[in-house]
C-alpha cells in the first residue's frame, strides 16, 4: 500500500514531540523521532522516545526500540495512514502489539505441530511473559536516555554544564577587519601538513590532535565546542564525545559496508546534518530547514547552525544559498553589499554572532570573532579556507601553507 508523503508529514506535524529527522528518496523511507519536545515534568512519565521509519511505497512501518541491550527494529506490514498516526503517537504500544502478534503466530504454528497454542493475550505463558518483560526493559532504557537528553538540553539553555575556559563574554568583540577581502591565489599555496589551528575544551584536545595528525587526509571537520567530528578521504571517520546524541548513535552503529559520509555539520543545540556518498542525508533541525531540504532539488554543499535553534544557512553546490532565522548583521550586510550573488562555497555561524563567508573566487570574510580567535588568525589571515565556531569561544580554523 503506497502512502502519500504529504499526508504523512501533515500527520507528523499534528503530533506533539514528533520531528522529521531523515528522508531518503532512493530508499523510499521517511524517518521521525517521537517524544523529544515534551516538557521535563511530563518526560518522566512518558515512554514514547523512538525512531519510526515509514517505508511509504510499501506501507511498512519500522519502530526502533531497545531489546537485550541492542537496538532492534520491529515492523508493521501494510499499514495505512491511520496506522501511521497510531504509531507516531504511541510507538511503544505498537511495539507490544507487534510482539504479541508475532508470538501468537509463532505459537499457533507450533501448536499445529503439537505444541501448546496461545489463543488470548491474558494466558499465562512463561515464554511470552519473559519476552514481554524484555520489551518493557527496552522501553525503560529509552525513557532513561530521553531524560538524560532533556536534562542536557536544559543545562545548555541555562549555561550549566559548560566548561568555563577562560574566555569571558566581555572579551568577545567584532573583528575590526570584517569587511576586508582576502583573495587566494592557488599557485602560491598548497595543502600540506596539519593546516589547522583550534581552541577546544581540554578533555577533547588530545583526541582532536590525534584525529587531525593521522596519516589520512581530512575531508571535513566540524565542531560545536563540546564535540568534534572528522571525516577522511578514505571514507573513515572519528568523533569525540559531545556531538549531538543522535548523530553519535548514527555513526557508532553504522556498518562499514554502508556509503561513507562525505560532509557533516553540527550545531550547539543538538542540530546536525550529514550527507553520504549515495546522495542521501540525515539531519536534526527546525521545521523551516526541513521544508527547504525536502523541496529543493539542489545538492547541499554546506549547512551552518547559528545562535538559535531556528537559525541556519544553507549553501548549495551551485553557489546559491538560503537562510532562515537571525543571522549576524555583518554577514547580512556583506551578502547585500555583494548583491546577493550566488557564488558561495561556504558559510559558517557561531552561537554568539560569529560568522565566516567564502566565495568561489577565493575571497573570504568573517566577523563577530573573539579576541583569542582574532589573535590566532592574524598570522594566517590571507590563507584561511574555513572557520567553524563552538560554545564558549571555541573554534576550528583550517588554512593553507605558503609555498616557498
Amino acid at each position: 500500500m503506497v502512502l502519500d508523503l504529504i499526508q504523512i508529514r501533515e500527520i507528523s506535524k499534528s503530533i506533539p514531540g514528533c520531528n522529521e529527522i531523515a528522508f531518503s528518496e532512493s530508499r523510499n523511507v521517511i524517518s521521525f523521532l517521537t517524544g523529544v519536545s515534551t516538557s521535563p515534568s511530563s518526560a518522566k512519565n512518558s515512554s514514547k522516545l523512538a525512531r519510526v521509519n515509514i517505508y511509504y511505497q510499501t506501507g511498512t512501518i519500522g519502530v526502533n526500540h531497545v531489546l537485550n541491550q541492542e537496538v532492534r527494529e520491529n515492523f508493521v506490514r501494510k499499514g495505512n495512514l491511520d496506522t501511521v498516526k497510531r504509531v507516531l503517537r504511541n510507538p511503544d504500544d505498537v511495539n507490544r502489539e507487534i510482539m504479541f502478534t508475532h508470538l501468537m503466530k509463532l505459537e499457533k504454528k507450533e501448536g499445529e505441530q503439537g505444541v501448546e497454542k496461545i489463543t488470548e493475550y491474558g494466558e499465562t505463558d512463561n515464554s511470552l511473559k519473559k519476552k514481554l518483560e524484555l520489551v518493557d526493559v527496552g522501553i525503560a532504557v529509552l525513557v532513561a536516555e530521553r531524560d538524560k537528553l532533556i536534562e542536557h538540553v536544559k543545562k545548555n539553555n541555562d549555561n550549566g554544564g559548560r566548561q568555563n575556559r577562560g574566555w569571558p563574554m566581555s572579551h568577545r568583540h567584532q573583528h575590526h577587519d570584517e569587511d576586508d577581502d582576502y583573495e587566494e591565489e592557488d599557485d602560491d599555496f598548497v595543502q600540506e601538513g596539519k593546516n589547522f589551528a583550534y581552541s577546544l575544551p581540554d578533555d577533547s584536545v588530545s583526541k582532536v590532535d590525534e584525529y587531525l595528525d593521522c596519516w589520512e587526509d581530512v575531508k571535513c571537520v566540524a565542531t560545536n565546542g563540546q564535540g568534534t567530528v572528522c571525516l577522511y578521504e578514505s571514507g573513515d571517520y572519528q568523533f569525540t564525545e559531545g556531538i549531538p546524541r543522535f548523530l553519535s548513535n548514527k555513526l557508532s552503529d553504522r556498518s562499514k559496508s554502508f556509503p561513507a559520509p562525505t560532509y557533516v555539520s553540527i550545531g550547539c543545540e543538538g542540530q546536525y546534518f550529514i550527507s553520504f556518498e549515495d546522495g542521501n542525508f540525515e539531519w536534526m533541525g527546525c521545521d523551516a530547514m526541513r521544508d527547504i531540504l525536502m523541496k529543493s532539488k539542489r545538492e547541499i554543499r554546506t549547512i551552518a547552525f547559528g545562535s538559535s535553534y531556528e537559525t541556519f544557512f544553507i549553501v548549495f553546490d551551485n553557489g546559491s544559498w538560503q537562510f532562515d532565522g537571525l543571522i549576524p548583521p555583518g554577514l547580512e550586510n556583506k551578502l547585500s553589499e555583494r548583491c546577493d550573488r550566488g557564488d558561495l562555497t561556504c558559510v559558517s555561524l557561531g552561537p554568539i554572532g560569529e560568522w565566516f563567508l567564502a566565495a568561489k573566487n577565493g575571497n573570504r570574510w568573517w566577523g563577530g570573532v573573539s579576541e583569542e580567535l582574532n589573535n590566532a588568525i592574524t598570522p594566517i589571515r590571507d590563507r584561511i579556507s574555513f572557520i567553524d565556531f563552538g560554545i564558549d569561544g571555541s573554534f576550528m580554523v583550517r588554512y593553507r601553507l605558503r609555498r616557498y
